[in-house]
């Protein structure tokens, strides 16, 4: 586990000394707030990577966003059997 925290630390802290100086200068409210979005994101992965939980997948996430519209357009496209 001090592995994966340890590659977690040094992969955060150069992502984020690198993007500072480029999301300080050239970047509007718009591109900070989604580089955030995909920074929480990713973190809440690594947190689930390191500490080996079985936190809410992504595949969990869209099966239960997305199953019943997708049978529901399943079932309008289906034709009757002739």
């Amino acid at each position: 586990m001090l592995e994966r925290v340890i590659v977690l630390v040094l992969v955060y802290g150069s992502m984020l000394l690198y993007d500072r100086m480029l999301l300080k200068n050239e970047s509007n409210k718009r591109e900070k707030s989604a580089y955030i979005f995909i920074l929480l994101v990713s973190f809440y992965m690594g947190i689930d990577y390191v500490a080996n939980l079985n936190f809410f997948g992504f595949f969990e996430l869209v099966d239960v966003l997305l199953t019943n519209p997708a049978r529901a357009i399943d079932k309008w496209l289906t034709m009757p059997p002739k």
